[in-house]
């Protein structure tokens, strides 16, 4: 075997040690909030309903937690085999979104505000599965990391592309749509959390980076990474902004194909 052979057998052997170790670690704490909640329903059945609905919320979120788990570990298995594929068909953007955040707040214990902010698009072609991929971990993520509650929406829009030699008014970090020449799809995800460094917006995409700034709030540094590669397959691209202490910006431009030439 050759070295370049023998280092990349051994960096998938890592990459493989990382999954499962992390998956142990991050699958125990929703699976313990799931048992403690189940006890506690059944030794006091005298629970009021205020009480009853907190800890069914508490359940729903560590399902949810788990669900988010198992969809990101498929979704990087798939990735590192390079078995992911680009399957669009027509969706409705805006049922899409809205039932995505409806789902996300029955989980959202903090009871942050997800909002919706719909434009001029309604409908195009893309990849339920990786679209569904992508703005769940940016949610998620802006959930996770404004612990102090606040207001996160989901903006869409519809871009025509630019003309002539304007610059975007954001510097996107990969692929062949950073002049926006193309039309697009823009999906913009802003919190008000505790946002990211500058020093370290240009390693948010790593596989397993975590944010220093993060603490205690738990993670597996994997959410972007998939992010990342559901956006590039779809021949897309994201951008962050962000300054610390005030929230961060997420902007996901992917290739716009409408329905028809009216679905705009």
């Amino acid at each position: 075997m050759s070295k370049a052979a023998r280092e990349s057998a051994e960096e998938k052997a890592r990459r493989q040690n990382q999954y499962i170790s992390m998956v142990a670690r991050e699958l125990r704490n929703p699976l313990n909030a799931i048992l403690l909640s189940a006890e506690l329903l059944e030794i006091d059945r005298t629970h009021s309903d205020s009480s009853k609905t907190k800890t069914l919320r508490l359940v729903h979120s560590a399902t949810q937690k788990m669900n988010q788990l198992i969809d990101d570990m498929l979704f990087m298995g798939q990735a590192e085999a390079g078995q992911l594929k680009y399957h669009p068909l027509p969706i409705n953007l805006v049922e899409f979104c809205q039932d995505l955040l409806d789902q996300l707040q029955l989980g959202n214990e903090a009871q942050h505000q997800l909002t919706l902010i719909p434009s001029n698009v309604t409908s195009a072609i893309l990849d339920q599965q990786l679209l569904h991929g992508i703005l769940s971990n940016l949610i998620i993520n802006a959930i996770k990391y404004s612990p102090n509650g606040g207001r996160i929406t989901l903006e869409l829009e519809y871009r025509q592309g630019e003309s002539g030699d304007k610059e975007p008014d954001y510097q996107f970090a990969n692929s062949h749509l950073t002049n926006l020449k193309s039309p697009s799809v823009i999906f913009r995800v802003r919190d008000e959390g505790m946002g990211i460094s500058e020093a370290e917006l240009g390693k948010i995409f790593e596989m397993f980076y975590r944010c220093k700034n993060t603490g205690k709030i738990k993670g597996n540094g994997l959410g972007l990474t998939i992010v990342k590669k559901a956006v590039e397959l779809q021949g897309g691209a994201i951008a962050c902004e962000s300054k610390v202490g005030m929230g961060t910006t997420f902007t996901v431009a992917l290739p716009y194909v409408a329905l028809s030439c009216k679905t705009h």
